[in-house]
């Protein structure tokens, strides 16, 4: 075990998100055993859901650009299955068809050339293997991370100024988040299995327990309508045999 159950509320909450990262990841799989599968983790910066999924996977690699994070990373969690590789662009040094499972978790707005980490994430995955894709949306009404209005849909400068009137920063990867549209056109060469209503309208079912108090709305509200607005999408990319 990497970590004990009193960890500090940050940690806590990134550790609820690796925990449903998991349970998603085992649904998909159906009887599939996640043990003897090899997992990137694209995105891994200090390590600590790297470290989580570490306990579940064969091998587990996580990569990021944040080289300091990653010596962070490196030297708090050690383990034979476990390891840190900097990268210094979306491309990777491993070879194709080299992982099961790649996670991209909350991280493509982050990255210079979108379209190039889709083409990397396909590369390094086995046929059949998938990615799961969590990415904020650009038109969502509320922005996830710092829950402004319309915080997203606005140009870098304005975005900043108002993040520094109201949240008293200015750092936002933001102005990188596209919409539904733009998300499904850079997936168009994997079978795109999209669990963001299902999570929405069952959310006990993926350990979504935030999402419960939204859950009976969800049930009865036409989504398929305004899935250009819902705030967070959660996808399963799957490489074509």
């Amino acid at each position: 075990m990497y970590y004990s159950a009193a960890v500090p509320p940050e940690e806590a909450t990134r550790l609820v998100k690796a925990r449903q990262i998991l349970t998603l990841i085992r649904k998909h799989c159906g009887g599939r055993d996640i043990s003897e599968m090899v997992l990137l983790d694209y995105g891994a910066s200090t390590g600590l859901m790297t470290a989580f999924f570490a306990e579940h996977f064969k091998r587990v690699v996580g990569v990021d650009v944040d080289r300091p994070a990653l010596d962070i990373a490196a030297q708090r969690f050690r383990n034979v299955n476990l390891s840190f590789q900097p990268i210094d662009s979306e491309r990777t040094t491993f070879a194709a068809d080299s992982f099961d499972v790649v996670i991209a978790n909350q991280v493509y707005n982050c990255v210079e050339n979108q379209g190039d980490m889709f083409a990397e994430i396909h590369r390094v995955l086995k046929p059949g293997g998938f990615c799961f894709l969590g990415a904020r949306n650009k038109y969502a009404l509320i922005e996830s991370q710092y829950r402004l209005p319309l915080l997203s849909m606005l140009p870098g400068g304005v975005a900043k100024l108002y993040l520094r009137a109201f949240r008293n920063t200015s750092t936002f990867a933001g102005h990188r988040y596209l919409s539904h549209a733009r998300l499904m056109k850079l997936a168009a060469p994997f079978k795109v299995h999209d669990y963001t209503l299902e999570i929405l309208r069952r959310p006990a079912d993926f350990g979504f327990d935030s999402l419960t108090v939204v859950a009976p709305l969800a049930r009865i509200l036409p989504l398929e309508w305004i899935v250009g607005l819902i705030p967070n999408y959660i996808m399963i990319l799957e490489r074509r045999g």
